[in-house]
């Protein structure tokens, strides 16, 4: 898990990275994978909450 914090070069929500305190909107959607094959980054579709 600290190894995917340390790739997400951005904060948001519970992860928050005193070296980079904002947010990025190239990691929305963003999705990293670790296993033992590798790391893997992905893409998934993020639908937009509209509050009125």
């Amino acid at each position: 898990m600290a190894t995917a914090a340390l790739l997400r070069e951005e904060s948001r929500g519970g992860h928050y990275r005193v070296d980079i305190p904002e947010m990025k909107e190239q990691w929305t959607g963003k999705v990293i994978e670790l296993s033992k094959q590798g790391t893997s980054l992905s893409e998934r579709k993020i639908q937009s909450k509209e509050t009125v």
